[in-house]
């Protein structure tokens, strides 16, 4: 598993994961203040939902993910699994 920084925190991201690749992706473009509601939510909350726009991926899908805060720390980004 990848550590990246996006917007200043570190971020793991799964190798084999495009959904996860994707999203940090979409993050890392995002504007750093619309960004930081989203870490600042996991952070409070340990969790943060959200839903890449279609028009973000070549491939026009939408991925639902999990920005999740780790004791560490860090963050780690996956596919939402709950709704």
């Amino acid at each position: 598993m990848a550590i990246i920084e996006i917007h200043g925190k570190k971020v793991h991201v799964d190798d084999d994961s495009k959904s996860a690749k994707h999203a940090a992706d979409y993050l890392n473009k995002l504007d750093s203040s619309e960004a930081k509601n989203f870490f600042h939510t996991a952070a409070t909350d340990r969790f943060s939902h959200f839903e890449t726009p279609r028009h973000v991926s070549d491939t026009n899908l939408h991925h639902d993910m999990t920005l999740e805060h780790k004791d560490d720390g860090t963050y780690s980004l996956r596919k939402r699994t709950h709704h």
